[in-house]
């Protein structure tokens, strides 16, 4: 009965062609790609050999990552004390 009593400013849009938000999406998404390759042009080689940022909370990350790749059991991630 609510659908009854709503007036028209109150219903939700329907979308005709969701084949165009696709599209918008993947052009948005190719837009922002291309600006991150641009800003970022400098690292983009480094990328394999070195970290971006300073030594601090990047460095954890990447014992914390590679520890969990290369362990044997991935069970032991916390080594018991």
């Amino acid at each position: 009965m609510l659908a009854d009593n709503r007036t028209k400013s109150q219903q939700k849009p329907t979308r005709d062609n969701p084949s165009a938000d696709i599209v918008a999406f993947l052009g948005l998404f190719a837009l922002f790609a291309v600006l991150t390759a641009i800003l970022f042009w400098q690292w983009v080689p480094h990328f394999y050999s070195a970290l971006i940022g300073p030594p601090e909370d990047n460095m954890q990350d990447f014992w914390n990552t590679w520890y969990a790749a290369v362990a044997r059991n991935p069970n032991s991630f916390f080594l018991p004390i």
